[in-house]
């Protein structure tokens, strides 16, 4: 099977971490508020200069 080495993590737009499991096996929940983001990607558009051969 696959393992995974933990630290996950849940971070908005601006870089602060909503949500984090450190090393701990869990399930990581968190909210997010799209009206935020929305905003944010309005303000800073770096989605339109991603390059086609980059996913």
């Amino acid at each position: 099977g696959i393992e995974y080495g933990g630290h996950s993590v849940v971070i908005d737009p601006k870089g602060k971490i909503l949500a984090s499991t450190q090393q701990e096996q869990g399930v990581l929940e968190s909210r997010i508020n799209l009206d935020e983001l929305t905003r944010w990607r309005k303000e800073f558009p770096v989605l339109n200069q991603m390059l086609p051969e980059c996913p």
